[in-house]
């Protein structure tokens, strides 16, 4: 773990901890903690390219591609189908 010392109002230390989690001692003054939050892409999906086939490749929720034969819900022709 590192400490990180951010520009805050009252120059808290922070020590930043596994998953993007920080914490700090807490002062005898009292505290108000805000976050900004980054979207982030979900599915792993960089690029989609359609083929309206019935043979188009199919990918999972992850975007990783899957075989005609994965049962459960896919992504093929850019829309989600449920395999049964």
């Amino acid at each position: 773990m590192k400490k990180v010392l951010l520009p805050l109002r009252a120059n808290i230390d922070l020590t930043e901890g596994e998953n993007g989690t920080y914490t700090f001692a807490m002062p005898a003054a009292p505290v108000a903690v805000s976050a900004t939050f980054k979207k982030s892409t979900s599915t792993g999906v960089d690029n989609l390219n359609i083929d309206n086939s019935k043979n188009a490749r199919r990918y999972n929720l992850l975007g990783q591609p899957v075989g005609n034969n994965y049962k459960g819900i896919v992504i093929q022709n850019d829309k989600k189908i449920i395999v049964k």
